[in-house]
Parts: C-alpha cells; sequence; structure tokens
C-alpha cells in the first residue's frame, strides 16, 4: 500500500524514500543520544569577499560566505543544537563571529553558505556546537489520538469525491507540553476490516500540534482502524 498525507499549516512530512538533506533553524531542541553528544563541524570552506548572485551588487568586504561538514556523532542522529563559527585573520585574531541553530538529518553533509559578517579578512575558521540540555526530549516525540475520523477523501479545492481513498485524521500532540520535539521517525499501519494489516509505512515527520490527515488507498468501509507510532530519527 501506498499512503499520501495531506500537509496541514504547520506541519511537515517527510517520505523516507524522499527524505534527504535537512538543515534548517529550530527554536528547540531533540535529544536520540547521550548528555553532550552534538554535531562536529568540519572541512569549513570561506568565500571572501561576499559575492552576492546578483549581478548589480558589488563583492563585499564586510562579509564572508562559509560552509562546512557536518557529522553526527556516534550515538545517532542529535537533532537540534546551538552552534558558533569564528573565523581568524592572518595573526590569529578574530575577525568575525556566527551564532546559528542547527538541525541536519543527514550525517556528513556540506551546509548551505553562512554569511558571516567580517571586521577583516578571514584566513581560517573554526566551529563547535553545543546542545541545550533544558530543551531535550526522549521517547516517543509525537503521541496520536484516534483516528478521529476515517472518511471518503475528496478534493480540497473542488470537494470532488476521489474514488478509493480515504482520509484517516488523527489528532497530534508533543510528548512534553510545550517542547517541539523535532524530527523523528514514524510509521503509520492499518488495519482493514477482513483482518489484515497493510505494511507499515515509514515517514520522517516535523509537526505542529493538531490535525494530521493521512490519505489511505481503500474506501473507508475497508479500513477498520490505524496507528501511527513515532521513534528516534533514522536519517
Amino acid at each position: 500500500m501506498r499512503s499520501h498525507v495531506r500537509i496541514p499549516r504547520s506541519i511537515v512530512l517527510v517520505s523516507a524514500a524522499t527524505a534527504a538533506t535537512l538543515a534548517f533553524t529550530l527554536s528547540r531542541s531533540l535529544w536520540t543520544g547521550k548528555e553532550g553528544d552534538t554535531y562536529a563541524l568540519s572541512a569549513f570552506r570561506i568565500v571572501f569577499p561576499y559575492d552576492s548572485a546578483r549581478s548589480d551588487v558589488s563583492p563585499s568586504h564586510d562579509a564572508a560566505a562559509v560552509t562546512f561538514t557536518t557529522r553526527w556523532p556516534d550515538t545517532g542522529f542529535p537533532g537540534g543544537a546551538k552552534c558558533r563559527l569564528s573565523l581568524s585573520g592572518s595573526g590569529g585574531e578574530e575577525v568575525g563571529t556566527l551564532h546559528f541553530q542547527l538541525i541536519s538529518g543527514t550525517d556528513g553533509t556540506t551546509s548551505r553558505p553562512m554569511l558571516v559578517p567580517v571586521s577583516g579578512r578571514p584566513i581560517s575558521a573554526e566551529g563547535s556546537c553545543q546542545d541545550d540540555p533544558d530543551e531535550t526530549s526522549i521517547g516517543s516525540g509525537y503521541l496520536f489520538t484516534g483516528p478521529t475520523s476515517i472518511t471518503t477523501s475528496a478534493n480540497s479545492i473542488t470537494g470532488e469525491v476521489i474514488p478509493g481513498l480515504s482520509e484517516v485524521v488523527f489528532d497530534v500532540r508533543w510528548e512534553r507540553p510545550g517542547q517541539n520535539p523535532g524530527m523523528r521517525t514514524c510509521f503509520l499501519v492499518v488495519t482493514r476490516t477482513d483482518g489484515t494489516h497493510d505494511a507499515p509505512l515509514e515517514y520522517g515527520m516535523l509537526v505542529g500540534e493538531g490535525a494530521l490527515t493521512f490519505d489511505v488507498k481503500g474506501a473507508p468501509d475497508t479500513v477498520a482502524d490505524a496507528r501511527a507510532t513515532c521513534g528516534p530519527f533514522a536519517g
């Protein structure tokens, strides 16, 4: 069975078959390893002066673009972290710093260019990341209630019924109230009215709280139940 997911606002689901690099900022941190484990940054590359892609903008000596390789710890995906870049001049003096938050869904990926304000020509770069122990999360991360409804699927624009497709709706809550669990690997299993079970469909999931709709193959009278569960992000 191949299921589809309708994505409401504030909810992002990434199929495990297509999930690649996820590098973006989050306000909260996720924890799947032991305390203290987080990303290692290496292979820094500096482009200076910063040259905008716009043809009408001249290169700037007030900024440098920096990329780096992000590696997971041996314990696996570390979730979100607070990181710092430091750029040094020829005499070892610091000429630029940048504080940022990072979450990378792929081990060993190259970051997007980070724009760092500088006071002089940077010669070298170093960086490090640190987890915030007050923003960690263990366990499943997300809790699903339901299904709250199993109905015929319809086109969201025209309202036209889609034959052979059902809408299975869950209510999603964070396991720890107010604490974003971040990226997780989740599974949907559908039980049919004939007693059979569909093979689990795997998703990399980053969601807000609220209603979440899965589009499942088969008419509503073929769907007896469904269960969604999550665990640490598997990459």
